[in-house]
């Protein structure tokens, strides 16, 4: 109920000023992705084709299985609707919903979208939309002078997704994967290096909280398998997630 009723006010006065500004729903979305990483750090946003049509997309940093996952997801998507309703109008609705929750713990609240077809146990949520034939998720503007730097905050911002690998990235930017590898060649850099140094740098954030367990941290750093994380940790770390929580909380208790 909350959701159906949400204002863009009460989700960020910050996100309601700079879309005042937007003058067409690509505008609006380019701003969403813009502003978002630095508004929540706990849900992910972007826009993505599935079956040859747009998607603004979100999920949840959490599990599935943590208490109130469906009701934040829908949280998110009337959210969405309501950026979509400032430029489309009041009554717009999507012709297609995605949900990542199975159909019988959503079914009860589908009904809350009429005339949308709703889609559960998909891998993300998302909402149908309506844009331009040449629309592409990353303005030109939102690549900066220093491409490196610009690019680390893409990957910062997305490492979380257990899908993002190098041709995903590349969608994102409106490049080829051969385009985007030559991007990587000509400034010093390499897909793998800037996404494994988010991520780890995101483990480690993560493995000072002793509250999370090893599978949430893994879950929040794009991964679904705790032993390919694990795997993935000793190999930037040089020891496991357990072996190097143990010395950061040694740490804490001397200081």
């Amino acid at each position: 109920e909350v959701g159906q009723l949400i204002s863009l006010a009460q989700i960020s006065t910050e996100l309601e000023h700079a879309l005042l500004q937007c003058q067409n729903i690509e505008d609006a979305i380019h701003k969403l992705m813009d502003v978002m990483p630095s508004l929540n750090s706990h849900v992910s946003m972007w826009a993505e084709q599935v079956d040859g049509l747009w998607y603004l997309c979100h999920r949840g940093a959490y599990h599935p299985s943590t208490p109130g996952y469906e009701q934040a997801e829908w949280f998110r998507t009337f959210a969405l609707l309501s950026v979509c309703r400032r430029l489309l109008g009041r009554e717009w609705r999507p012709k297609r919903v995605l949900m990542t929750i199975p159909f019988h713990i959503g079914q009860a609240y589908a009904s809350n979208l009429e005339s949308s077809k709703v889609d559960f146990a998909q891998p993300f949520g998302g909402i149908q939309i309506p844009v331009t034939d040449d629309f592409l998720p990353i303005a030109d503007t939102n690549i900066g002078i220093d491409w490196t730097e610009s690019v680390t905050r893409l990957c910062q911002t997305y490492c979380v997704l257990p899908w993002f690998n190098v041709r995903w990235l590349a969608k994102l930017l409106g490049l080829s994967e051969r385009t985007l590898h030559r991007r990587f060649v000509e400034h010093g850099a390499t897909f793998k290096s800037l996404r494994d140094r988010a991520r780890s740098d995101m483990a480690i954030s993560l493995l000072g909280h002793d509250l999370l367990k090893p599978e949430e941290v893994a879950w929040l750093c794009g991964y679904s398998d705790l032993s390919n994380f694990n795997r993935a940790f000793k190999v930037w770390q040089g020891c496991s997630p357990s072996q190097y929580r143990k010395k950061a909380m040694e740490l804490k208790r001397i200081k």
